[in-house]
């Protein structure tokens, strides 16, 4: 089963006002979600002595190929996942230690988003008024 975030979803609705009145039918609905889980991602550090060990744990946790894990792993230090809940990056670690390397989850910082939303049917066809 695939990680999934979980979302918060603020719904706004506005009311626009038409000639001084208040038209029923004029409401616009703004959509925001908001992810509550902060991201992590899995830095390989060193494969230590057992480097096969290594390999196959790294294979494990990525789903790559033997060849692609073993030029993963010669990269170190190297993020070998990315965008993992903390339970999952936390059992990532677990399984490259107990192979012998040196692994760490990271808590990613979080992105600054801006959320534009433009309604089509509200923009006016003359453009923008620009100030002179």
């Amino acid at each position: 089963m695939p990680w999934l975030p979980s979302f918060r979803v603020h719904t706004l609705s506005v009311t626009e006002e038409a000639g001084g009145a208040v038209n029923d039918g004029d409401v616009t609905e703004y959509f925001m979600s908001v992810c509550d889980d902060p991201s992590y991602a899995v830095v390989l550090l060193d494969c230590g002595p057992r480097e096969r060990d290594v390999v196959r744990a790294v294979r494990e946790v990525t789903g790559l190929s033997l060849w692609h894990s073993k030029v993963l792993m010669r990269r170190a230090p190297v993020a070998v996942l990315e965008d993992r809940p903390q339970d999952l990056a936390d059992d990532a670690v677990a399984i490259l230690r107990s192979a012998g390397a040196r692994a760490e989850a990271r808590q990613e910082p979080d992105p600054v988003r801006l959320v534009v939303v433009i309604d089509p049917c509200r923009v006016a066809s003359d453009g923008p008024e620009t100030a002179r």
